[in-house]
């Protein structure tokens, strides 16, 4: 496991490199239906990470496939990418 840090809010956390594709699905398909507790509670109940790891994911992935989380730039298609307008992390599952 690694250190992500976004250079946008500054936030550091784990990096999810040992989220299986159907974990990722789930938690993005939560968070973009608005339900980022139960996103989280599902990367607490099947990872290792802290909870704190797990808000900073949920608050890092795209709202909208393609576009940044923060300014709505969009991305250059990679599951997880720097902004090259505001450079946030962003989770693009």
């Amino acid at each position: 496991m690694q250190s992500t840090v976004c250079g946008k809010c500054g936030a550091s956390w784990t990096s999810p490199d040992m989220f299986t594709e159907d974990l990722r699905s789930i938690v993005s398909s939560w968070v973009r239906a608005g339900n980022k507790i139960l996103a989280m509670q599902h990367i607490r109940a099947t990872s290792p990470l802290s909870y704190r790891d797990a808000q900073a994911i949920v608050l890092h992935i795209t709202r909208e496939r393609g576009a940044c989380h923060r300014c709505g730039y969009p991305l250059t298609g990679e599951a997880t990418d720097h902004c090259p307008y505001c450079q946030a992390v962003n989770y693009d599952w």
